[in-house]
């Protein structure tokens, strides 16, 4: 089985993921020539949409043809198309040409794979449950720090519904000054990133490093955090909660049906929940629970193996090209 594997190279979890598919198929990165000219029996898609933006009107216009020549492709040339859905939507909102694309991958898509049970999508494609995995053995080998003291971080990229000028908000709330807060990671969004800065520059409490973060130092960034918060205004399924907790490292988020599956999944002491708006109160009491807590046992993500993942990714293709060879 060839499969031609559509990701970002920048994320980690398509990285091992890609690792851990390679022990049981033949499987390449995507490269427009292949994926539209070569032979493979799987298109494994992962965030579609970074497919069809670019910078430049001319380079956009190119992109949609290619585009639109994959998707032709894979309806009439019949290698099966799997999605794997990381957010039931595009970061940014997408709109004309880009929006029609994205449309028809959602109707040409014969399989989804969805890390959330129970996904609110309207297809008649069949859908899999395949949990996202953990990130123990990408961090394994680097070098522990121990956490500074009521140190707090919120990391990833900084877009509006991430929530980070409320997380600001709530942070100024508290009055005590043995707390600090670190934002890291790179903004999209300029009104955002201005919103950003103007409520870190009343808070010296308060540290940015508003660009990209390599996995070094974000390793270095999570382990020094005593806790992270992240209160999204929405979480579908987050990398960067299982990326702290791959790191011993507890989270505090929104409360809802996802992020309850998941304080009972990993065990007492590392998920955290607040009912939105976050206040400064929800931070200190997330704090003072996990120090007092302060289980000694780290999460457990043991259903998060990447070789039962990689079964579970096999077992879907091998499913959807029989499925596609009867139809």
């Amino acid at each position: 089985m060839m499969v031609s594997f559509s990701a970002t190279n920048r994320d980690p979890l398509t990285t091992v993921l890609f690792d851990a598919l390679s022990e049981h198929m033949d499987i390449r990165h995507f490269t427009w020539r292949f994926a539209i000219l070569g032979h493979y029996d799987v298109l494994n898609m992962h965030w579609p949409d970074h497919l069809t933006k670019r910078h430049g009107r001319l380079q956009t216009w190119v992109r949609w043809m290619l585009y639109l020549l994959l998707m032709m492709r894979v309806r009439w040339g019949r290698p099966v198309l799997v999605r794997t859905l990381h957010n039931l939507a595009p970061h940014e909102g997408r709109r004309g040409v880009e929006l029609g694309l994205l449309r028809l991958t959602d109707r040409w898509t014969d399989t989804f794979i969805t890390m959330q049970p129970d996904p609110p999508l309207s297809t008649r494609a069949p859908i899999v449950f395949i949990p996202q995995g953990h990130y123990r053995d990408v961090y394994q080998k680097m070098p522990r720090r121990e956490a500074l003291a009521k140190r707090l971080l919120f990391f990833g990229i900084v877009r509006a519904y991430k929530g980070v000028p409320e997380l600001l908000d709530a942070f100024a709330e508290s009055e005590d000054d043995e707390m600090s807060l670190r934002i890291a990671g790179r903004v999209l969004d300029a009104e955002v990133g201005s919103a950003v800065r103007a409520a870190a520059a009343k808070d010296q409490r308060v540290s940015l490093h508003l660009d990209w973060v390599t996995h070094d130092a974000l390793a270095e960034e999570i382990q020094l955090s005593e806790m992270v918060v992240l209160p999204y205004r929405e979480i579908f399924n987050s990398g960067t909660v299982i990326v702290a907790l791959s790191l011993d490292r507890p989270v505090l988020v929104p409360e809802d049906q996802t992020t309850a599956r998941l304080r009972d999944e990993v065990g007492p002491g590392w998920v955290f929940l607040f009912q939105p708006p976050l206040t400064g109160r929800d931070i200190e009491v997330a704090l003072a629970s996990h120090r007092l807590s302060r289980p000694s046992d780290p999460p457990n993500l043991s259903a998060r193996e990447w070789s039962e993942i990689a079964s579970a990714y096999a077992r879907t293709f091998e499913e959807a090209i029989h499925a596609n060879s009867n139809s």
